[in-house]
Parts: structure tokens; sequence; C-alpha cells
């Protein structure tokens, strides 16, 4: 499940932040909104040269009031398992997005 790709790959994006800039994805590759929000807020913390590690990440979002993400940041970083091919794993991410991208679109007509 696609699912599980993109939590693997968010906890170690968290584990490994530096691996956020050697991925080729955008917020809106992933299946969950609240993947892409992680996702996003890793990007974030690192280019202004901040720590982000999970706890980091919870703590920003329970600075902006987002509890659910902030606590959704620490289960991923207790429960998934990490990757050691973050790219692997976004590529993964990203066929699936052309996949519901293509389904989305409306059948050509015979």
């Amino acid at each position: 499940m696609i699912a599980d790709t993109e939590r693997e790959l968010i906890a170690t994006l968290m584990q490994r932040p530096g691996d956020c800039w050697g991925v080729e994805l955008a917020p809106e590759n992933f299946e969950t909104e609240q993947h892409a929000d992680l996702f996003s807020r890793i990007r974030e913390l690192t280019a202004d040269s901040q720590p982000a590690d999970p706890v980091s990440v919870a703590d920003s979002f329970e600075r902006d009031g987002k509890r659910a993400l902030a606590t959704l940041a620490l289960r991923l970083a207790s429960e998934a398992q990490t990757t050691t091919q973050p790219a692997v794993f976004a590529e993964r991410v990203r066929m699936a997005w052309r996949l519901r991208q293509r389904s989305a679109l409306p059948s050509p007509r015979a």
C-alpha cells in the first residue's frame, strides 16, 4: 500500500532530514494530506537550517496549533520503519501519484 511507503519515507526523512533534498517529490505527490503536510514541514525546517527530527517537527506543529499532525509525526517516528533508499521510496510515491492522475482523467472516446 502506498500509504505505508509514504509513512516509511516520512519516518526516514525525520531521522535523516538532509535526505529530504535528495528526493524529487512535491507535497501534492503524497496520497494523504497529512503526509504532504509532514513532508512540507520537514522541507521548511531544513530550508531554514532548523532541526527536522521528529520532536522538532512535532514541536513546530504544536506551535501552529496542529496537535494531530504533531502526534502523527511522533507516531510515525516511533512505529514506521525507515529505509536506506529514500530516493527509491520517493519514486514509488511519485509513480502512485501519476497513476492517480491518470485514473482521474476521463477515458478517451473511441
